[in-house]
């Protein structure tokens, strides 16, 4: 979402506006979930429709593909008919796409512009705003143009000072503690409006002291190339999420797995019914950590020593175990039981159990 060479100089220039006029801009981002994309190609000859039905009045409309999910969409009123609030417009126009379309879109919305110099400062302005879509934050899809993204505060520092210190001392089953503190990264930058580009920076770092840190029993020769790329081409921090746990997936793998040992710590012990007890709930380490009276650190090393499994992992098996039960029942839809065992993201879940049983949950045989 990087600006490209300005959307807004072809309006400079020239005249195309007649005196009195106001015109309504909107940067209209196409989701990448799968619906949404199916349907990117007629997706101008939707704006059109949406335009037709929501701007009543207008003197015009136009609606543009500028890039692969990126649309420009602009009607122009007399200037006594304009006065229509751009933030209602924008939730109205998301809301229309989803209701009668199926297609969930993000909108920048932009104020009034009298002339074509103001509607170039305008979109311009919607232009560095754009950056903030890739968080699945704004309420209703919807977002100013007066928003910007930025680099860095204190909270966001925070939260990357604990991202690089979970791996200060690294032990077997760290990748745990780094997973939990580079997720929560994630949703601290959507809440402080932080810069996407300066987030990946982050997770980038983090990413290369996974590499670094041989303790984790990541084999020999683990290549972080692919794991970089791609945090650079995530679109939305679910994206950036997915590839976070992915990356945990494989490293958690690649150490090994085993069953819970006979001798294991008796701390493993009620760590493991911690789980089996909590499992439909967010589970943070720290909370297992302190039932159990033990570091997160020295608890993630002990938990992998004495199961082969990383806590994460083994939480996840209990979870799609539970998942499964529940479907063949035949009570739960697939995204019922998601929630049921604590996973409200539908696609985390689905690729989590295609992993486990080699099916799409909405496949499973009911009792």
């Amino acid at each position: 979402m990087d600006a490209s060479p300005s959307d807004s100089t072809q309006w400079q220039g020239d005249r195309f506006l007649e005196a009195g006029q106001h015109v309504y801009s909107f940067v209209v981002m196409v989701r990448s979930d799968e619906q949404s994309v199916h349907q990117i190609g007629s997706f101008r000859e939707t704006l059109d429709r949406l335009a037709d039905g929501l701007f009543t009045g207008s003197r015009w409309t136009r609606a543009i593909r500028t890039d692969s999910r990126r649309f420009l969409l602009a009607a122009a009123y007399a200037s006594e008919a304009a006065a229509a609030n751009p933030q209602e417009l924008a939730r109205r126009l998301a809301s229309l796409a989803s209701l009668y379309y199926n297609v969930q879109i993000s909108v920048i919305y932009a104020s009034p512009a009298a002339d074509e110099e103001t509607l170039a400062l305008e979109m311009r302005r919607s232009r560095q705003a754009e950056g903030l879509l890739f968080y699945s934050l704004p309420v209703a899809g919807c977002l100013s143009n007066r928003e910007i993204g930025s680099k860095d505060d204190e909270p966001f520092r925070a939260a990357e000072t604990a991202l690089r210190d979970s791996l200060r001392k690294p032990v077997a089953g760290a990748i745990d503690l780094w997973t939990e503190s580079a997720l929560n990264l994630v949703d601290t930058a959507a809440e402080r409006r932080i810069h996407p580009r300066a987030l990946k920076r982050a997770i980038s770092g983090g990413i290369w002291s996974v590499a670094n840190a041989e303790e984790l029993g990541v084999r020999l020769g683990w290549d972080e190339k692919p794991w970089l790329e791609r945090v650079e081409a995530a679109e939305s921090d679910s994206q950036l999420k997915e590839t976070i746990r992915e990356l945990s997936e494989e490293v958690a793998e690649s150490a090994g797995a085993s069953a819970l040992k006979p001798d294991a710590r008796e701390e493993v012990r009620h760590a493991v019914r911690y789980l089996e007890e909590h499992y439909p709930e967010r589970v943070a380490i720290a909370d297992v950590a302190a039932r159990v009276g033990l570091s997160e650190p020295y608890l993630c090393q002990v938990f992998k020593a004495d199961t082969g499994q990383s806590i994460l992992t083994y939480l996840n098996e209990i979870r799609m175990a539970k998942a499964y039960e529940l479907l063949a029942s035949g009570k739960y839809l697939v995204k019922q039981a998601a929630l049921e065992v604590g996973i409200p993201d539908p696609f985390y879940f689905n690729r989590l159990f295609r992993k486990r049983y080699g099916i799409a949950p909405k496949n499973v045989k009911t009792n």
